[in-house]
């Protein structure tokens, strides 16, 4: 049978990606989301449409809903919103369950966004009891998740934002997945409709210590060494506003 150019070319940037990830990894199950009741807040939102800017993503991405010193909704409305963004974060989703969302409505109805921003993967590599992090399948999961938002919405450009320090140890395990599923994940683009940005070190000083994590004053964290509090998400958005800006500028 014969393949059409288009579709073809559509598959080509996640062949691609897979060539960088190393052998052994599987392809994801997507496991259903989280919170219904948000998921089907942005399925009714994706019916609307009216956004050129979407950010996909967790609890990082829900944060952006809470004010002030808590999350970044004012500075939301300050850098991003006005790019005419929305934002579809649910807390302590994986990127099975992203996937599962980008499944099942979050990318359907009218809504045609020039630019997709993807904050996801912190969940996968948390090492509990249940969860043995293993950073490749981590990777894995997302390019399962490129694929599936490129089948749905084949003129978006996608934005991958890299993994950000979590906990306060530099040498822990957890950061150190992050960072390998960083290094996998970055080989995904290809500068032309697949695009890595990595502001990580904007969150931490020289030494690899997070700015601040006791959730008081100027601290970038909060207690839980996870989860950023407003100035965070200022840095956060003034590195990634003018990426937004740059990419939304190029010619598909």
């Amino acid at each position: 049978m014969q393949i059409k150019r288009r579709s073809f070319l559509s598959l080509l940037p996640v062949a691609i990606a897979t060539a960088f990830l190393p052998s052994g990894y599987v392809n994801a199950a997507p496991e259903p989301t989280k919170n219904s009741g948000r998921h089907e807040q942005f399925n009714a939102e994706a019916q609307k449409g009216g956004y050129d800017v979407l950010f996909l993503g967790d609890s990082l991405t829900e944060g952006w809903d809470l004010g002030s010193p808590h999350g970044g909704k004012e500075v939301w409305e300050k850098y991003i919103a006005p790019f005419k963004a929305a934002r579809f974060g649910i807390g302590g989703e994986k990127s099975t369950h992203l996937l599962w969302r980008v499944q099942n409505g979050n990318l359907g109805g009218t809504a045609d966004p020039k630019l997709i921003v993807i904050l996801i993967g912190t969940n996968d590599n948390w090492p509990t009891r249940r969860n043995k992090p293993n950073a490749v399948r981590t990777a894995s999961n997302i390019r399962a998740l490129v694929g599936a938002i490129q089948k749905r919405k084949p003129n978006a450009k996608i934005l991958l934002l890299g993994l950000l320090p979590a906990y306060k140890d530099p040498g822990a395990p957890w950061r150190k997945n992050n960072i390998k599923t960083n290094e996998i994940i970055k080989g995904y683009a290809n500068n032309k409709d697949i695009f890595f940005f990595d502001f990580s070190k904007k969150l931490t000083t020289s030494d690899g210590k997070l700015r601040g994590h006791s959730g008081q004053g100027d601290d970038f964290y909060h207690k839980d060494e996870i989860h950023l509090r407003a100035p965070g998400y200022e840095a956060y958005a003034k590195a990634v506003a003018p990426e937004i800006k740059r990419i939304l500028a190029l010619k598909k």
